[in-house]
């Protein structure tokens, strides 16, 4: 059904603006550099990540299997260097009026809520898409298609 198709394709160009936003700001590691291997390790992940994501989001918008997976492998990532789809939450938060740390933590747990959703969402199109591929292939020999 095309509503699955546009789903990914939002999913995707939210992929992107993560990437373009990510861009824009220099990799943060998660760690401090007192700890110069583990600084490294999060500067290569964050790296991969951001690749990662180019290539994700062409999957997705073309919903390739790859694509999928590849999502599924993120999700850690994702929600260990808060690099979240709907993570501009956390950038309008912090654009507006915050006087403690703790006022974060609202709009970084809906964002966290908010991406496992995604994941869920992504999980349901992908398992009805291969369903329906799977009916397709096995009626095609029968000549019912």
């Amino acid at each position: 059904m095309k509503y699955k198709r546009d789903i990914l394709v939002v999913f995707a160009i939210l992929d992107a603006f993560l990437l373009g936003r990510c861009a824009l700001i220099a990799i943060s590691p998660v760690l401090p550099p007192e700890s110069p291997w583990l600084w490294q390790a999060s500067c290569v992940l964050q790296s991969v990540f951001f690749l990662s994501l180019a290539f994700s989001a062409f999957g997705l918008a073309t919903s390739r299997k790859w694509g999928f997976i590849l999502s599924y492998v993120q999700f850690p990532l994702r929600i260990l260097f808060m690099h979240t789809t709907f993570g501009f939450l956390l950038i309008y938060a912090c654009s507006a009026v915050i006087s403690t740390p703790l006022d974060l933590r609202v709009p970084g747990v809906i964002s966290i809520v908010l991406e496992c959703a995604r994941l869920m969402v992504t999980i349901l199109i992908q398992r009805r898409t291969t369903s329906e591929r799977a009916a397709s292939a096995r009626s095609a020999p029968n000549g019912d298609s």
